[in-house]
């Protein structure tokens, strides 16, 4: 079985420097199995789970956890008890997983241990951070599919989002998209009353948040039905009507120009900055 952690937690100050610079990350990939002894999981996550630094340790933090191939299932168990005892100890709010593999054990190993899932699309992986995001949790960049798990509701004081807003032809909020169906029911009340809505109805996919003087929106879902740029354009009319003394620049994060996002940002503001699939878009004169 290989498996992949990935952490990354949300540094506000980072903003600008990850836009200029490849994403910072700590990746590495090990390989469990009945002759790796030294690489068992409860040493495995103590190594590559350290100990946040001081910078981090305020924050709210997000790990990732991806495993591929064929598996020993006695291995499931222990991995997930080893992750949830480091979850505790670090008092991280959320694990996203990737366990195509294992995805029924794995799954009811994380219930067992009194985990929320939250279930995603698995073709749109922009949605789990949108799921995370609406439960005020901080991550950046992690393209994983699967799905993830609530420890615990969010804490006083982070939920700076601006809200989920959902596509007006849908008329309601799916518990599948929004990913809070098994959420806690603060955070389900809390999504609820947060949509954004034009006329009465809900308007579109996506997650934003105001970090210093920065709007950091994450993962727009857009449905087929729902054309792209009346997405954006309302988007960033409501971002800067919300926020017009902050709102001096917008990060876009989107895993794949398949709806000309890049291309509708140009038409909307004249001065983007693209950098791969992340776009910043200065909203300010």
């Amino acid at each position: 079985m290989t498996v992949e952690i990935l952490a990354e937690p949300d540094i506000p100050e980072g903003i600008l420097r990850l836009l200029a610079s490849p994403v910072s990350r700590s990746r590495q990939t090990w390989y469990l199995g009945a002759h790796s002894a030294e690489a068992s999981p409860r040493w495995l996550i103590a190594t590559l789970w350290p100990e946040p630094t001081r910078a981090q340790a305020a924050l709210p933090a997000c790990w990732g956890l991806r495993l591929r191939g064929e598996a020993d299932a006695t291995l499931v168990g222990p991995l997930v008890d080893a992750l949830a005892a480091r979850a505790a100890a670090l008092d991280c709010p959320a694990l996203l997983t990737d366990a195509i593999a294992l995805e029924a054990p794995f799954d009811f190993a994380l219930r067992a241990r009194g985990f929320t899932p939250l279930r995603s699309y698995r073709t749109v992986h922009t949605s789990t951070l949108a799921a995370l995001r609406g439960l005020g949790l901080g991550v950046r960049g992690a393209a994983l599919e699967a799905g993830g798990w609530q420890v615990g509701p969010p804490r006083d004081g982070e939920l700076p989002l601006l809200a989920a807003i959902f596509l007006k032809e849908l008329g309601h909020i799916p518990p599948q998209l929004t990913h809070l169906g098994d959420a806690p029911a603060e955070a389900r009340a809390w999504d609820e009353s947060s949509v954004l809505r034009r006329d009465g109805h809900p308007v579109g996919a996506l997650i934003a948040r105001r970090i210093d003087r920065h709007i950091d929106i994450q993962g727009l879902v857009c449905h087929p039905r729902w054309r792209a740029h009346r997405a954006l354009s309302w988007l960033l009319a409501e971002c800067t009507a919300r926020w017009p003394l902050h709102a001096d620049t917008m990060t876009f994060s989107y895993p794949e120009d398949n709806h000309g996002i890049v291309d509708i940002a140009r038409r909307i503001d004249a001065r983007p900055l693209v950098r791969r699939h992340d776009l910043l878009l200065r909203t300010a004169p």
